[in-house]
């Protein structure tokens, strides 16, 4: 299954940083795509489900999370 999440916040020039954690369970959540709409810029998250992305000017920006789970 695939799900995704967007936010907005705003940011003085510098890293947006987070971890991208289950709401239901708690477990950190590994190989999450996070993405800033208004500039494409992607990365994935870590296994302690962490993601930083460096040097943003300052602004406001959309974040998308894309969860991809693979079904056995």
């Amino acid at each position: 299954t695939t799900s995704a999440l967007a936010l907005a916040t705003a940011v003085q020039a510098g890293d947006i940083r987070g971890r991208v954690i289950d709401a239901n369970t708690g477990a950190l959540l590994e190989g999450t795509a996070v993405t800033i709409q208004e500039t494409g810029r992607q990365i994935v998250s870590d296994r302690s489900g962490g993601f930083v992305i460096s040097d943003l000017p300052a602004g406001t920006y959309t974040i998308t999370y894309q969860i991809c789970e693979q079904l056995n």
